[in-house]
């Protein structure tokens, strides 16, 4: 009597090489897919999805502080939130500027709160808010990276007085596919 697992039990040598070299291949995928998600996941690595962090600087009395994405992927809104603090306050109107070129990276939304004026002038945005009440303006640029975005940029921000850049950041957005 012949049993219908014969077949399945005789494997030839090429047979059982060929099935050890895909099962090796897939294990060695899983195993590299697996690592890449535990180092991103600890943050060693920014590799997926959208991380952040923050550069400070101060100078000329003021501190600066701005969060940006330094990795994110196209269509993905991103933080990009700048701080700028004055001990006793803002007697006047504060002037924010930000590279133009990095800005080109973005589709923007709105910036909160809303500059009472702005100008394009030597490769800077230049944002004037007025005065907030207290020691901090807080500016959120709503916004996501460009659609069409296939690598990141440089940034700077910077705080003018009397048009001359008293402190600034410098910065860099990764985007991947």
């Amino acid at each position: 009597m012949t049993s219908t697992l014969d077949e399945l039990r005789v494997d030839t040598p090429g047979r059982l090489r060929r099935r050890r070299i895909g099962y090796g291949a897939a294990t060695a995928m899983l195993t590299a897919v697996m690592a890449l998600g535990v180092v991103d996941a600890v943050g060693w690595l920014d590799v997926y999805g959208v991380d952040t962090a923050r550069v400070r600087a101060s100078g000329g009395g003021y501190e600066l502080e701005v969060q940006y994405g330094t990795v994110s992927r196209p269509a993905l809104a991103t933080p990009f939130e700048i701080v700028v603090t004055r001990a006793g306050g803002f007697a006047g109107p504060v002037t924010v500027a930000v590279d133009e070129r990095y800005l080109e990276l973005w589709d923007a939304n709105a910036i909160v709160p809303a500059p009472s004026g702005e100008i394009s002038a030597d490769d800077w945005v230049r944002w004037e808010f007025d005065p907030p009440a207290g020691d901090v303006l807080r500016i959120f640029y709503d916004g996501r990276i460009e659609p069409a975005a296939q690598s990141g940029r440089s940034g700077r921000v910077a705080v003018l007085d009397d048009g001359t850049p008293v402190v600034e950041v410098d910065f860099h957005t990764r985007v991947l596919p």
